[in-house]
């Protein structure tokens, strides 16, 4: 195997490619458009030297193609025909699985002005991986969405742990304005406390257990913000 460029002319899509061809306006097909104007094609596309056919990469072509490229570089592959087919359809098929939470992690790191659909998640797939892992017993609000905590010390976090499940019969909850910083407020049960230079003051965290409270000040932390949380005397 050997890496060359070659011209797009002598790349044949392959007739067989179980694939579904995607067309210019298709939400997949600008999905790679915009991934390669970003970051130009880094994945080789895979060719066969024997055959002429393309095993790996046909909508890479497409998109290429349509940029006006004359020369790409290929992985090139001497193959059977046979061959080559088992190698398109494992290429298509083998796949390795998320760690859910680290790509959730990955993705909410990447949400705040960044344009995440190059990464092949449109916002619709983040917003639902990012629910999903809420269920596990966290939840952080994407920019854009109500937050739960708005513009923490002007910061831009944007970020809630998972509430707890409300009893039978819930004492009324904090109306949303009273979740707001409080200069010299005494502490709370599970009130965050936060210092920074010209004083600590306090987030009011309304029905917040303790672990979802520390949830809260690790990802605070990760900002680059100095928490601990506090419980009344």
């Amino acid at each position: 195997m050997e890496i060359r460029k070659v011209p797009i002319s002598l790349l044949n899509a392959a007739p067989y490619n179980p694939r579904k061809d995607l067309q210019p306006g298709d939400p997949e097909y600008q999905k790679i458009a915009r991934s390669i104007e970003k970051y130009g094609c880094v994945e080789p596309i895979i060719w066969n030297e024997k055959t002429g056919n393309v095993i790996g990469g046909h909508q890479r072509l497409k998109v290429l193609a349509a940029t006006g490229a004359v020369e790409v570089d290929v992985s090139v592959v001497q193959l059977s025909l046979e061959d080559e087919k088992a190698l398109n359809l494992a290429l298509n098929k083998i796949s390795g699985q998320w760690d859910n939470e680290k790509l959730s992690a990955v993705l909410q790191d990447l949400s705040a002005g960044f344009d995440v659909e190059v990464t092949g998640f449109d916002q619709h797939e983040v917003d639902a991986l990012v629910a999903s892992f809420a269920e596990s017993g966290h939840e952080y609000e994407l920019p854009g969405s109500e937050p739960y905590i708005n513009n923490f010390f002007d910061s831009g976090v944007q970020a809630k742990p998972k509430a707890e499940e409300p009893a039978a019969t819930p004492a009324p909850e904090a109306p949303a304005q009273d979740a707001e910083m409080h200069p010299n407020a005494a502490p709370a049960p599970n009130e965050v406390q936060a210092v920074q230079p010209g004083g600590k003051k306090t987030v009011i965290v309304p029905n917040l257990s303790e672990q979802d409270a520390t949830t809260l000040v690790d990802v605070l932390k990760d900002m680059g913000f100095a928490y601990r949380l506090e419980d009344a005397a």
